[in-house]
């Protein structure tokens, strides 16, 4: 949208100048949450934590969320368009606010 309307001239671009960097801050934040419940989970449950598939997928997300936060963009390492690994976040947070939701009921 944005970036259409200022080809075309079209609106103020100016409209947010640190939105990179507030959503750059928040991918870090959630890297973070997500990667500590990981290890966590991983602390609690050992090896019995991967005999479930949803457990295994989840893992493999987080692990390439922490690879491409943390790590490749750190290094200015260009990983290719793995936005669809940003779906299956989308996915695991709701998930986890859908737990939440369930808990509040107790």
């Amino acid at each position: 949208g944005s970036i259409a309307d200022a080809s075309l001239g079209l609106g103020n671009t100016d409209t947010w100048r640190s939105a990179d960097t507030v959503f750059g801050i928040v991918e870090y934040l959630f890297g973070l949450v997500f990667l500590l419940e990981f290890l966590f989970n991983v602390y609690a449950y050992r090896w019995a934590y991967f005999t479930q598939v949803f457990n295994v997928v989840d893992s493999a997300i987080v692990l390439v969320t922490t690879l491409e936060v943390f790590i490749f963009q750190a290094l200015a390492v260009n990983m290719g368009n793995v936005s669809f690994f940003r779906v299956f976040r989308l996915a695991k947070l709701a998930r986890a606010l859908r737990i939440v939701r369930t808990m509040a009921f107790f």
